[in-house]
């Protein structure tokens, strides 16, 4: 025991409780100091600084609760940082290793010591290893305690929060919820009660009635908004208290992969993207040990030592990218090294040599499948048990505990380029920005984080093919999804112009969704579907609008595969009138590469019996034809003069441009009139695609 260690104070098990959990948090953040001085990054002077304010806040609370052994530890830490902060440059590398285990040590000393009994001895080899205290000992030997003063730390304090009572608060605030809906649908009704009795409480004797009446609805309604606005506050509130930055798990691996590195000789950095985002508390806990048995496999087994690498034209030092991405109630979590990717070689043989497969089944294999034999028990290309691998215990171990969070596990490897490891799995707890959707009758949420832009359609963007329909986007065509038609609504349609395309990306992919009403933004808490319908691959799950409704989340994934899924889509349909064989050729042509179906006749009158028994969206009649049939103002004059016909878009094409016969088409009813060498300098497309925008033909 610490000579003239003293009895840890009964009545201090609660606040004792509360320095545990803050010095986890100090003793991270000295760590991520520590690992940026040694390698000399960022502002030196302010890191050195930053590290002496934990070390003495450490120090400082140590000798407040009596704790002389861990304040002295503190105190020999802060000296030894003290003397690196005189000298210029990084910090030397035994002293770094020697402060980390110090800081270590002093975690594992605090969360021995128990109210009632002595407080535990610090491992003195570690503090050895700092070399030679410096300066005075800030001991204390009282219960009279005298503290140095701390630098004020921004910090909010930390309060312990048990699970089980923010379920039942959660549940609490689901019954408030029902209570606002009770008190919106009583307000309805009153109100259409006095609507109904407006005659009766008209009358003079009544009208003080009538007022009241009136008061009570009144408040009713305001009564209704502040429910709601203190469940929205009581679901904010929950959700800052159950979650917290996913960077608060993902930081202490910096400090593995320096460690692992330095014990096998590899160098790696570790990059972390999205360590802001928020989750909850108790899925963050469930990840550490995944997410820590990830990291040590791709330094372990992925990771080659720099001469190798060198040889390979790789930089010697590794890349390792930890990437977190949330959408609505789904985290989408990877690890991912530019290592030398998974041997399938050495996995395939360790799976025959231990019996796992046989050397038959591993010849069926596809290259993934082998991939994921990574997740079988007991699995081990290692000959020998080393301090950090060889037991065949650890991605079998991630992939059940995954599992256990309901979530999924995949791999991916590229030999010689590296590895990526995706974890999926679903959250409870947390909002996320929903833009809502119309599409038909119904309303829809689409995760805004894999919303890219809005666009509206234009007939010079829009492009119909027989297969699909494209926008023209970035300079690219993308796929035009129309949302009615994806959830099975309605048959499957072109855009109008003007008609809102939300551009969604996931995947690698990108699509222009085709949405009929564009409703709003939304920061809505997503919740996972019930067990019976979770699998049902659209859906990302639901959240509850202000009053009450509704409102399914699609999943981004699922629509932007949903492009190659298709039924031919409708296409328009044109008929053409012309005598001449190289023009009919042409036109269809044209129009066919535009996605049009094209009927092409060598007469007008040809063409008026065509119309007589099928459909068509658009004529195409040249103006002249051969003697004794139909010229193309007659045929204009036929279709005008059918009221079944009067309003079918017309385009009549001439050899010649002549003034007057143009002024006298268009008198007659023609949308437009082109000349043979407009057409072919390409203005026939266009010219049919505005026509039928004008018309609304769709």
């Amino acid at each position: 025991m610490v000579e003239g260690a003293s009895m840890i104070d009964p009545l201090l098990a609660e606040p004792l409780a509360l320095f545990v959990t803050e010095a986890e948090g100090y003793a991270g953040a000295a760590n991520e100091c520590l690992l940026a001085l040694e390698r000399g990054e960022g502002d030196l002077p302010k890191r050195h600084q930053q590290l002496a304010r934990l070390l003495h806040t450490l120090k400082g609370t140590a000798a407040t609760f009596g704790l002389n052994g861990l304040a002295d530890a503190a105190h020999r830490m802060e000296s030894a940082a003290d003397l690196a902060r005189e000298s210029s440059g990084p910090m030397a590398a035994p002293l770094a290793d020697a402060l980390l285990r110090c800081v270590d040590g002093f975690v594992a000393t605090l969360r021995a010591c128990a109210p009632g009994r002595e407080e535990p001895e610090f491992p003195a080899p570690l503090l050895i290893a700092l070399g030679a205290p410096r300066g005075r000992r800030a001991v204390v030997s009282s219960p009279s305690i005298r503290v140095e003063p701390a630098p004020p730390e921004p910090e909010a304090a930390t309060w312990p929060v048990h699970a089980d009572d923010i379920a039942a608060f959660t549940r609490e605030i689901e019954h408030l919820r029902d209570l606002h809906l009770r008190i919106d649908a009583r307000s309805r009704e009153l109100a259409r009660i006095l609507e109904g009795a407006d005659a009766l409480l008209a009358a003079p004797k009544l009208r003080p009635l009538r007022a009241r009446l009136d008061d009570l609805r009144g408040g009713l309604a305001d009564d209704g908004e502040e429910t709601f606005a203190l469940i929205a506050a009581l679901e904010e509130g929950i959700k800052r208290i159950c979650t917290l930055p996913v960077r608060t798990v993902l930081d202490p691996l910096h400090r593995a992969v320096r460690d692992l590195c330095r014990a096998s000789g590899r160098r790696a950095r570790l990059s972390i993207v999205g360590g802001d985002a928020v989750l909850d508390r108790r899925l963050l806990d469930a990840l550490r040990g995944p997410l820590v048995q990830l990291v040590r496999n791709a330094v372990d087994h992925g990771v080659e030592l720099p001469e190798v690498r060198r040889a390979a034209a790789k930089d010697p030092e590794a890349q390792i990218v930890i990437t977190v991405e949330r959408q609505g109630n789904l985290v989408f979590i990877e690890v991912a090294d530019d290592g030398a990717g998974i041997d399938r070689a050495a996995i395939g043989a360790a799976a025959v040599a231990q019996g796992l497969v046989t050397r038959e089944q591993l010849e069926a294999m596809s290259e993934p499948e082998i991939d994921r034999l990574v997740f079988h028990p007991g699995l081990s290309t290692r000959a020998e048990v080393s301090e950090v691998s060889g037991r065949g215990v650890g991605l079998d171990v991630v992939l059940g505990e995954v599992r256990a969070l309901d979530g999924w596990i995949d791999v991916q490897t590229t030999p010689g380029q590296g590895t990526r490891f995706s974890i999926h799995m679903p959250m409870e707890i947390g909002s996320s920005w929903l833009l809502v959707v119309g599409a038909v009758s119904g309303a829809y949420g689409v995760p805004l984080a894999a919303v890219e832009t809005l666009v509206a359609a234009t007939d010079e963007a829009v492009r119909v093919s027989r297969r699909q329909m494209s926008l023209e986007y970035l300079e690219a065509l993308i796929p035009i999804v129309d949302l009615g038609w994806l959830l099975g609504l309605r048959e499957r349609k072109a855009p109008e112009p003007g008609q809102p395309l939300l551009i969604v990306q996931a995947d690698g992919r990108r699509i222009a969704l085709a949405v009929d009403q564009i409703l709003g933004e939304q920061d809505l808490v997503v919740r996972a579907l019930p067990p019976e319908l979770r699998g049902m691959p659209q859906w990302q799950g639901a959240a509850t609008l202000a009053r009450g409704d509704f409102l399914l989340v699609l999943r981004p994934e699922w629509m932007v595969r949903q492009d190659a899924r298709a039924e031919q889509v409708v296409t328009r349909r044109v008929l053409i009138a012309d005598d001449s064989v190289t023009a009919r050729a042409l036109h269809r042509s044209v129009l066919e590469s535009g996605g049009y179906t094209v009927h092409a006749v060598p007469s007008g009158e040809q063409a008026l019996e065509q119309l007589g028994h099928t459909a068509y969206d658009i004529v195409i009649s040249d103006l002249t034809m051969a003697p004794g049939q139909l010229d193309g103002l007659e045929v204009l004059t036929r279709i005008r003069g059918t009221p079944s016909l009067a309003q079918l878009p017309v385009i009549l094409v001439s050899v010649a441009d002549d003034r007057e016969t143009r002024a006298r088409a268009l008198a007659l009813g023609a949308d437009a009139y082109l000349t043979k060498k407009e057409c072919a300098s390409g203005r026939l497309l266009g010219e049919v695609a505005a026509v039928l925008s004008r018309r609304r033909v769709g």
